[in-house]
Order: structure tokens, then C-alpha cells, then sequence
């Protein structure tokens, strides 16, 4: 029999774990027995606001806090966020909480990770703009795929490198589209291959 654990024999420096659907025992168990398996893997767990407070604090509080890199979106309020990193040290990240709030309220968060998704932001000018609110308050800023396409994310790896501010999870996802859209060896797209689906006048 195949075991999921096997998988792990060559493991990733970081993974990232979506959690907040199951029950906290079962997840706890999932999250300890992988850091047995991959002693040295760092986790982000994604809790995509799904917890309470009462309920981030428990999970917290039982963590392998060594091998956890941050906890994303971890509650749907800032101060319920704030509480619990404040109360235990856990690293916080943010994600979908950052287009409910303004920048002055989540900045002050401590030992903060913003995730930013250019699509989701906004494009490209509103993702340097928030790294420049960032850089200068030593907030990490880690940049991430939603939706786009492969020209889209070609984009995104080459703003990642050309602002070594980034850290980059996440946008090395053209392995999973069915046609690469580029012409062989080249960033030139290959016209023949697009469908317009909507032209202005």
C-alpha cells in the first residue's frame, strides 16, 4: 500500500498546508506527523479565516511552532489576528484580510507576512506600491499566482526577480496548463494559439 508519507522522501524546503475545514485534532495530527516524517520543512498553514479567536489560539498552542514558517488569514478580524500572535509568538500571515482593512490597521501586526496576488490587488503598479509601504517597516512580502495565465505568471517571475524584496511561493505553475502559449524558447506568445473573447470598438 501506497502511504502519502512516502511522497516525502525527497521533500520540499516549504509547503504549504490549507487547514480550518477538518477538526483541530485531526489536522493537529496531519501537521505533526509530516514534521516527523520532513523534520526540516517549514509550513504555511492557510487557515482562510475560518477560525475564531478561541479556535486560533488552541491550534496555536499545539503547533510545532519550529517547523511553522506562518499562519495565513488565521481569523476574520484583525484584532482576533493581533490577539492571538501577541498571546502566543506565532508568525501571522495575510492574505484575504488585506482587502478588508486599510494599511494602517494590519501594518502594526507582529512578525507579519503580507501574501500578495497581483490579480487580486490590483496589478502590477498596486503590488510595488504595497511592497514600498512594506519594505520600509521590515513587513516580509511574498508573491503569489491567482488565476493568471501563463503570461501572467511570466510576469510575476520577472518582477520577482528584479525586486529581491519578494519571496516567491507559488508561481511556478506552468507545468499545469494543457498548451504553453509561448513560441519554443522564447517569452514571445504565439498569437495563433490565443481566442479573444472580448474586442473593443
Amino acid at each position: 500500500m501506497y502511504e502519502w508519507f512516502q511522497m516525502l522522501g525527497d521533500y520540499p524546503r516549504v509547503a504549504k498546508l490549507i487547514v480550518g475545514s477538518y477538526t483541530m485534532r485531526d489536522e493537529l495530527r496531519l501537521i505533526k506527523e509530516i514534521c516527523k516524517k520532513a523534520p526540516d520543512i517549514k509550513l504555511i498553514l492557510d487557515a482562510s479565516m475560518n477560525w475564531t479567536r478561541e479556535e486560533a489560539y488552541t491550534m496555536v498552542s499545539h503547533l510545532p511552532s519550529d517547523n511553522i514558517l506562518y499562519v495565513e488569514d488565521m481569523c476574520r478580524s484583525i484584532d482576533d489576528i493581533e490577539a492571538v500572535a501577541q498571546s502566543t509568538g506565532i508568525p501571522v500571515g495575510i492574505d484575504k484580510i488585506l482587502h478588508y482593512y486599510p494599511f494602517d490597521r494590519w501594518r502594526k501586526l507582529p512578525n507579519l507576512t503580507v501574501v500578495i496576488k497581483p490579480s487580486l490587488v490590483g496589478g502590477l503598479n498596486k503590488t510595488l506600491d504595497l511592497v514600498k509601504q512594506c519594505s520600509p517597516l521590515n513587513i516580509k512580502t511574498v508573491l503569489e499566482t491567482a488565476m493568471e495565465s501563463q503570461l501572467g505568471n511570466y510576469n510575476l517571475q520577472v518582477l520577482a526577480q528584479r525586486h529581491e524584496t519578494f519571496t516567491v511561493y507559488g508561481i511556478d505553475c506552468e507545468r499545469y496548463f494543457k498548451y504553453n502559449l509561448f513560441k519554443p524558447g522564447t517569452a514571445e506568445i504565439d498569437k495563433k494559439l490565443l481566442t479573444v473573447i472580448w474586442e473593443s470598438q
